[in-house]
């Protein structure tokens, strides 16, 4: 799996890759510099999250997860649908930069598909914890925008809520799991309750980076200075 990097974060990477049948698909691993045995851990959770919320439309497809001996260790990487359109961050950028505006009726339907994907997690009892346009990933049969789907990934920071949970409506996380600060509800901020109302919260920073066209929401004072 030497094909190109698709993405990487603080913890991970994205890679795609070919099958023999020339089938490709992404590899999410762990970088090698980071607490490599809990990402790794964490990274089994995340499968374990895809895999109980099932499939639906709006929701990045899990394809397998792999758990092998290598070099004395446990290698860990879960297979993914590939979306060839990359994230919704990417292309709002991108288009802002080539000065070619996403028409509104598009920009209405990717909305309606990302509200799709989190009600069905709602449903399922998964806080998903990091909503955002870069973990929103796109895929068009006709490589065009205009024509794509929007499908949620990312389920590194997501919660399933057990019987307890549900019948209080939210869970109290208090293990210091770095989390994106900007995207977060007050009462994750101040007493770390995550509820689907947390998710509410992030959607609505969401659509504010589709507002401002994929830029870092940051937010300003009165006296024009930037406040997160």
């Amino acid at each position: 799996c030497d094909l190109k990097e698709l993405g990487s974060g603080k913890f991970g990477f994205v890679k795609k890759c070919m099958n023999s049948n020339n089938n490709q698909y992404a590899v999410k691993k762990v970088k090698t510099e980071t607490n490599v045995e809990q990402e790794k851990i964490n990274l089994i959770n995340e499968a374990i999250i895809m895999i109980k919320s099932g499939e639906h439309s709006n929701i990045v497809r899990i394809m397998g997860v792999n758990i092998l001996p290598l070099n004395n260790e446990i290698d860990v990487s879960i297979l993914l649908e590939i979306c060839n359109l990359g994230s919704l961050k990417s292309q709002l950028l991108n288009h802002k930069e080539k000065q070619k505006p996403i028409n509104s009726s598009t920009l209405y339907k990717l909305v309606n598909d990302i509200v799709s994907g989190m009600e069905y997690l709602s449903k399922n009892n998964i806080i998903h914890n990091d909503l955002s346009t870069r973990n929103v990933l796109l895929n068009s049969n006709t490589n065009e925008i205009n024509n794509s789907i929007a499908k949620i990934s990312d389920f590194g920071l997501s919660i399933k809520l057990n019987k307890i949970d549900r019948k209080l409506g939210y869970m109290i996380d208090n293990s210091n799991t770095p989390r994106p600060i900007v995207w977060l509800a007050p009462e994750i901020l101040y007493n770390n309750i995550f509820s689907e109302k947390s998710d509410v919260w992030s959607f609505g920073i969401l659509l504010y980076e589709i507002e401002i066209l994929g830029e870092f929401p940051f937010y300003k004072n009165l006296d024009g200075s930037d406040f997160i």
